[in-house]
C-alpha cells in the first residue's frame, strides 16, 4: 500500500528495507532503533493436555515426547534450557533475519537503558557445550525426546529461529532427538501460550517507559506477565527486582541491576534473541 501511494507513511520491516531505500519521492528515517527486545521463553510446567506433542508426567523421559518439567525440572531443567540456548547460531540469525541491524543482548536489559552492564557475558553458539549439557540429565541422551516448536504464522523471523534451533538440536543426536516445527495462526498461538501448552513461546516487548524495570519485572519477576506464563519463580530474583525499583538512581541501584543481569545469565529462565 505504501509503494502504491495508498498510505503516506509506514514502518518498514527489515526484510523489505532494500525495496524502500533509494526509491524516488520516499524519505527514510533510517536506522531508527526501537527500544524493544525479542525473547524466547521456556515453559517450566507444560500443560499435559497440550495438543502439540506428548507431554509426560514430571521427570518421565520418553523418546516420543517430553516431561512437563523438561525445562523446569529443579535438578536438570537449567541444563536443558542452556543446551537449547547454545544451539542458536546468533550471528546467522541476526544477519539473515535482521540484515545485521539487531544485536544479541545478554539479558532483557538492553542498551541504551541506564545500568545496562556491558561486562555481562552473553551466551554463545556452542554445539559441543550443548551436547555436554544434554548428558547431564541421567538417561536423556540415550532415551531421547520429541518436542514441537511453535511460531506465529506469517512471522518469517520466528519461523527461521525455530527451524534453525530444530536443525541444530537434532544434529546432536539424530537417532534420538526429534525437534519439530509448526506454525499457528495468531489467535491459536495466543490461546495456547496462555494455556501453557507451548514448550517454548516467543514474544517481543517495547518499553513502556525508559527504565530497566519496564523489562525486568515482566520477564524476570514471578508476578510479571511473561514469567507467570512460564511458571518461572525465583525468590532471589524477585527480591532484587523489588529492591531495584525502590532504590534511587546511583551506584547502589547500578549494582542491584548488575546482579539481576548476572543472575538472569546464571539461571537462563528465558533467552533474549534480539
Amino acid at each position: 500500500m505504501f509503494l502504491n501511494g495508498e498510505v503516506d507513511f509506514c514502518d518498514v520491516p527489515t526484510q523489505y528495507r532494500d525495496s524502500i531505500i533509494g526509491q524516488p519521492g520516499i524519505r527514510c528515517h533510517f536506522p531508527l532503533p526501537p527500544m524493544s527486545v525479542g525473547v524466547a521463553h521456556f515453559e517450566f510446567d507444560i500443560n499435559p493436555t497440550s495438543p502439540y506433542g506428548n507431554i509426560f508426567d514430571y521427570g518421565v523421559l520418553d523418546e516420543t515426547g517430553v516431561p512437563r518439567d523438561f525445562f523446569g525440572n529443579p535438578d536438570y531443567g537449567i541444563d536443558v534450557r542452556k543446551a537449547f540456548i547454545h544451539c542458536i547460531d546468533f550471528n546467522t540469525f541476526l544477519t539473515t533475519v535482521f540484515l545485521g541491524e539487531a544485536m544479541q543482548p545478554p539479558t532483557v536489559i538492553i542498551p541504551p537503558i541506564t545500568y545496562y552492564d556491558p561486562e555481562i557475558q552473553k551466551y554463545e553458539y556452542n554445539l559441543t557445550k550443548a551436547a555436554e549439557l544434554f548428558h547431564t540429565w541421567p538417561g536423556l541422551w540415550d532415551t531421547g525426546f520429541t518436542i514441537r516448536l511453535i511460531y506465529k504464522q506469517g512471522s518469517s523471523g520466528r519461523q527461521f529461529l525455530c527451524e534453525m534451533l530444530a536443525t541444530a538440536v537434532n544434529s546432536l543426536n539424530p537417532a534420538k532427538f526429534h525437534v519439530e516445527v509448526l506454525g499457528l495462526d495468531w489467535a491459536s498461538y495466543v490461546a495456547a501460550m496462555n494455556d501453557r501448552q507451548l514448550p517454548i513461546f516467543l514474544s517481543e516487548k517495547f518499553a513502556d517507559y525508559p527504565d530497566l524495570h519496564s523489562f525486568v519485572y515482566p520477564y524476570y519477576h514471578s508476578g510479571g506477565t511473561y514469567a507467570a506464563r512460564q511458571g518461572y519463580s525465583d525468590p532471589v530474583m524477585d527480591a532484587l527486582i523489588d529492591e531495584g525499583i525502590r532504590t534511587p538512581d546511583g551506584p547502589e541501584r547500578r549494582e542491584i541491576y548488575s546482579q539481576i543481569q548476572q543472575r538472569a545469565i546464571d539461571i537462563a529462565p528465558a533467552l533474549p534473541c534480539t
